[in-house]
């Protein structure tokens, strides 16, 4: 099923876009259409990942605790 959105783009966008669309998809029938569907999905891959790496970014800086010994010096753990 498909969806019908409306967007506002400056006219320098919009021509650049038809221009490589065509390149790409040829002129055919649905060729803009084919060239937004992708577009929009490079956009949210992209934001997706952008978001997982946030959140590994957010980890890693909280740091890991890797179990319950602390120690301050090396020779500690020889006692």
């Amino acid at each position: 099923m498909a969806a019908t959105i409306t967007i506002n783009a400056s006219e320098k966008v919009v021509e650049e876009f038809r221009r490589v669309a065509a390149s790409v998809y040829g002129t055919g029938k649905g060729y803009l259409s084919k060239a937004v569907e992708e577009a929009l999905s490079v956009w949210v891959d992209t934001r997706k990942k952008k978001s997982a790496n946030e959140i590994l970014f957010e980890m890693m800086d909280k740091g890991y605790r890797l179990g319950g010994i602390n120690y301050k010096h090396r020779s500690e753990l020889y006692d």
